[in-house]
């Protein structure tokens, strides 16, 4: 039998009951051993990713009450895209929840969350090396091209 699953979405704002129940997942997918400083810099990352002028989005995946994975990302506007886009910025499934079909529902229901937006694009990175996102995003219809990644601190 399938396991039920829910998705919430969180736009515009983000409560303290929301952070503090991402921080672990996020510890994991972005920082994985580090120490518990970490918290403090994944909830300012939080916080500031929920600014006013901010267009993020989490979709936190649930068994029961239980986060089993989420994804974030940006709506931004494009000339390519000729309109609104999404950029996925994580992706990411607890380990022993993973190859469940979890990630490929947080797809198609972005998917569907981006279309009645009229959003038109959905776009993402992954490594070159990773072979279980790129099966995921093949699977899932997505075009999996050769980029050159560039970016600088300023």
């Amino acid at each position: 039998m399938e396991e039920e699953i829910t998705i919430e979405v969180i736009e515009k704002e983000i409560n303290e009951i929301q952070i503090q129940k991402l921080i672990p997942m996020i510890k994991m997918q972005l920082y994985k051993d580090e120490s518990s400083s970490t918290d403090k810099k994944i909830e300012h990352a939080v916080r500031n990713a929920f600014k006013k002028e901010a267009r993020s989005v989490f979709f936190i995946c649930y068994i029961m009450n239980y986060i089993v994975g989420f994804a974030f990302g940006n709506v931004g506007s494009g000339l390519e895209s000729g309109g609104d886009y999404f950029w996925i910025n994580e992706l990411y499934i607890e380990e022993n929840n993973r190859k469940k079909g979890f990630a490929s529902k947080i797809l198609m229901f972005i998917e569907t969350w981006a279309k009645e937006r009229n959003i038109k694009h959905i776009a993402c990175i992954t490594g070159d090396n990773n072979e279980n996102a790129k099966r995921l995003y093949k699977k899932n219809k997505y075009e999996i091209s050769s980029v050159v990644w560039v970016d600088k601190d300023v």
